[in-house]
C-alpha cells in the first residue's frame, strides 16, 4: 500500500490490513511505523495526527484503529487507518 499526499510519498506499507466491519465500509489499517514521521503532527497523541507536507495539511488524517474484540484483537494492536479519501 502506497500513499502520496501533496507530491510527497507518505506511507508506503507491505502490512497493511483490511478490517471488514458491521453495518460499515471495509477499513485499510497499517502499522504507524510504516508512515513518514516526519510529516505527522500529533492532535490528541496516540490517537489522531495531522498530516503536513509543505504549505499543505489534512487535519486528523490518521487516526488509531477502532477498538475489536476476539482474535483479531492482538493482531490490529498498534495499527492506524488514514481518514483522507
Amino acid at each position: 500500500m502506497r500513499a502520496v499526499f501533496a507530491g510527497e510519498t507518505v506511507l508506503d506499507s507491505r502490512r497493511g490490513k483490511m478490517l471488514h466491519r458491521t453495518r460499515t465500509f471495509p477499513t485499510w489499517l497499517f502499522p504507524l511505523e510504516d508512515l513518514r514521521d516526519d510529516l505527522l503532527v500529533a492532535a490528541e497523541p496516540g490517537r489522531r495526527w495531522t498530516l503536513r507536507v509543505g504549505d499543505c495539511s489534512a487535519h486528523d488524517a490518521v487516526t488509531s484503529a477502532p477498538q475489536v474484540g476476539g482474535p483479531a484483537a492482538e493482531e490490529l494492536c498498534g495499527m492506524v487507518r488514514s481518514t483522507m479519501r
